[in-house]
């Protein structure tokens, strides 16, 4: 660690991409925790070149708060970091994700069943809304199975509203351009409507949804309504399993007759 933190060793300058996992972290004692926090530290320093980091969370204990809240502060100034991920396996604690802005690509995928905290919610929100020059961004909660009395019983789904609500305040407008995927997350058509000014640029729409719920279809019409009155030209168009009214309409009268539907 002495010769990186010197940096006598070039081996980690050419580094691009990045991805952490706390599995198991919480069962090292203090000291050898404190250490992986500076070799963390030491090696993000060492990165001159790195531009996507995915953090994943899982085997989270409380006292873990402290590495979390630095580590986030290191990545957040890294100068180079451009593509940002977070998996969540596990319920993590309350830590801040404030030191996070600048980037063009964010992706949140929550992978358990409990519901996303509504602290840990409004961190996500606030960062999106940081992220001024964000192009692509992913809201991805894949099934979940919760058992009930020996049952697997799907758990609630989330929306879209409460990771959009800190763009309302947003002076300018943020210039989504290439890619908005949404998966397993309910739809409706205000969340777009109330946010249209985002979405002047967008070029690329998924909206992938759970098999075995019943969806308003009206609802997904609506936001193909709200895009073909604004105006907003998709190039690609991706829905699962789902036909609703006013997509047809969306793609006939689009002046791109790229947009296609799979």
């Amino acid at each position: 660690m002495s010769d990186i933190s010197t940096q006598k060793t070039v081996v980690f300058r050419h580094t691009r991409s990045l991805s952490i996992s706390t599995y198991e972290q919480s069962s090292l004692p203090e000291e050898q925790l404190a250490n992986l926090i500076r070799l963390w530290n030491t090696l993000l320093i060492s990165m001159h070149n790195l531009t996507s980091i995915t953090w994943v969370f899982e085997d989270l204990k409380d006292n873990q708060i402290d590495w979390m809240n630095n580590l986030a502060r290191n990545i957040g100034s890294h100068p180079t970091l451009t593509d940002f991920a977070m998996v969540v396996r596990d319920i993590p604690p309350v830590f801040s994700l404030e030191p996070l802005s600048r980037l063009h690509s964010f992706s949140f995928t929550w992978h358990i069943a409990p519901p996303v905290h509504p602290v840990l919610e409004s961190e996500v929100a606030n960062l999106i809304a940081r992220c001024r020059d964000l192009k692509r961004l992913r809201l991805n909660f894949p099934p979940t199975l919760m058992a009930v009395d020996s049952r697997p019983v799907l758990t609630e789904p989330h929306t879209l509203d409460g990771f959009f609500k800190g763009l309302s305040s947003l002076e300018e407008p943020l210039r989504l351009q290439r890619l908005l995927i949404i998966e397993g997350i309910l739809v409706h058509a205000e969340d777009f409507i109330s946010n249209k000014r985002h979405f002047r640029f967008l070029e690329d729409l998924t909206i992938r949804l759970e098999r075995r719920r019943t969806y308003d279809l009206d609802e997904i019409g609506r936001v193909f309504a709200t895009l073909r009155q604004e105006q907003i030209l998709l190039k690609h168009i991706s829905l699962t399993n789902l036909h609703p009214p006013g997509i047809v309409e969306y793609i006939s009268s689009s002046l791109r007759p790229r947009g296609t539907l799979h």
